[in-house]
C-alpha cells in the first residue's frame, strides 16, 4: 500500500491548481500535519489521477499544484454490478465499502418482500464509496443507483439484456452443485450479481429471476449474513476470472 495520501476531488481540479474541501483541509493540516512542499495524489472519479504538491497549507485553506499525471491500472477489466437487498445501516456500509474496495463499479439497492420498510440514506453511502475508493487506489468512484423494488429491476431491460453480460443470483437453497464457475462467467464484459437482504430471497423472487435468464448459484454449504455473502460473491467471481 502506498504511503502517499489520496483524495477525491470531484470538481476542484484545474490547470491553476487544486482546492481542497473544508473536510480535506482539516485532515491535511490538523490530522496528517502535512506542510507546504509535501505531495498527495488526487483523482476526479473519471479515471484520472494526479500528483499534487501542496503550495498553501492553512487551517482554513489548502491549495496544491498539479505536478504530473499518475498512470494507474487498478480498475477491473470487466464491469461488475452488485444488486443487493437493502440492509441495516452498519451492514449496508460494510457491504458497499468492501465491494467497492474489490472493484465493483455499480450498486443497485432494492426492496423486496422481506425488507420493504427500509430506505437508503444515499448521501451517506455515497461518501462510504468515495472513502473506499480513496483507500483501495481506485480512480473511478462506483455509482450508487436509486433504490427500487426487486420486481422493478426486471422491468428495466437495459439492466439484464446487455450484450456480453451474465447475471447470477446467490440463493442459500440452491445447493452446492451450482457454485460459481468459470464456464458460467464465460468471457462476458458485464457481470450482474444479485444478493438478498437479511431474510434472503423468496421462492417467488427466485422464480422471477429465472424467467429473466438469471443463473441461480450457491456460495457453499454455510448460511452467510447478507453483507458477508456480497463480499464472498464478488470475491469468488474475481478468483474465477483470475483477477485476485
Amino acid at each position: 500500500m502506498s504511503s502517499i495520501q489520496r483524495f477525491y476531488i470531484s470538481d476542484r481540479i484545474s490547470v491553476s491548481g487544486v482546492v481542497f474541501s473544508a473536510e480535506q483541509t482539516l485532515q491535511i493540516s490538523k490530522v496528517l500535519r502535512l506542510q507546504v512542499g509535501d505531495s498527495v495524489t488526487v483523482f476526479d472519479g473519471s479515471g484520472k489521477e494526479y500528483l499534487v504538491e501542496l503550495i498553501q497549507v492553512e487551517r482554513r485553506k489548502v491549495i496544491g499544484n498539479i505536478v504530473n499525471d499518475v498512470v494507474t491500472d487498478t480498475e477491473l477489466p470487466v464491469t461488475i454490478r452488485l444488486f443487493h437487498g437493502l440492509l441495516k445501516n452498519k451492514a449496508q456500509a460494510f457491504l458497499l465499502q468492501k465491494a467497492a474496495e474489490l472493484g465493483v463499479q455499480e450498486f443497485f439497492p432494492f426492496t423486496s418482500s422481506r425488507n420493504s420498510n427500509k430506505h437508503l440514506g444515499k448521501e451517506h453511502f455515497e461518501k462510504v464509496l468515495v472513502e473506499a475508493c480513496e483507500i483501495a487506489g481506485g480512480v473511478c468512484v462506483p455509482k450508487l443507483h436509486e433504490e427500487r423494488s426487486f420486481a422493478e429491476l426486471f422491468l428495466d431491460k437495459s439492466l439484464f439484456a446487455v450484450e456480453k453480460s451474465v447475471s447470477l443470483l446467490a440463493w442459500e437453497e440452491e445447493g452446492v452443485s451450482t457454485i460459481v464457475s468459470a464456464d458460467v462467467l464465460g468471457n462476458n464484459q458485464v457481470i450482474n450479481l444479485l444478493i438478498g437482504c437479511e431474510g434472503g430471497f423468496s421462492p417467488e423472487e427466485v422464480a422471477l429471476a429465472k424467467r429473466n435468464n438469471v443463473h441461480i448459484v450457491s456460495l457453499g454449504k454455510r448460511i452467510l449474513r447478507a453483507e458477508t455473502a456480497g463480499v464472498v460473491f464478488v470475491s469468488s467471481v474475481l478468483v474465477k476470472l483470475g483477477l485476485i
